[in-house]
């Protein structure tokens, strides 16, 4: 049997999301390898769009009675869950066995994404704003003249 242990079901972006997989033999089949994936779906009116973050395996599992393979992703930037009428962006977690010759072992947990919380400070170091003034002098406004006023279109 697979199943996925979350710390946490909601993290805002920027933040790692960390868990682990756990499979352990159910008197079955040994699997192959194990195969985790994190990814987003946006789907609505009939249309679906799955995009993977992450996706690793492990492939050691010769023989072991419980196999754990540790999850810790940085969340990107965006896009964030939404719940909408028109359409929905989701994410989850996803595992899988796969068992030789058999129907794989999967499991699916989704999670919350939200926007990050920043400070003052880090919302102005993430700022960078080009001034097109390439001469590295410190002026950045060497176009523009404040105190000549002279509308010649008068």
């Amino acid at each position: 049997m697979i199943r996925i242990e979350l710390a946490q079901t909601e993290i805002r972006v920027g933040e790692t999301l960390t868990g682990q997989v756990v499979w352990n033999a159910g008197g079955g089949k040994q699997p192959r390898k194990i195969v985790v994936a994190v990814h987003w779906i946006a789907s609505g009116k009939g249309d679906r769009r799955e995009v993977e973050v992450i996706q690793m395996s492990d492939e050691d599992v010769a023989s072991k009675s419980q196999i754990v393979v540790p999850l810790s992703v940085e969340i990107p930037f965006g896009p964030l869950t939404y719940d909408g009428k028109v359409f929905k962006i989701s994410w989850e977690v996803s595992a899988r066995a796969d068992l030789p010759f058999a129907i794989d072992e999967t499991e699916k947990m989704a999670f919350v994404v939200r926007p990050a919380i920043w400070s003052l400070d880090q919302f102005q170091s993430s700022l960078h704003f080009d001034d097109g003034d390439d001469d590295d002098d410190g002026d950045d406004d060497d176009d523009f003249d404040d105190d000549n006023d002279d509308d010649s279109s008068s």
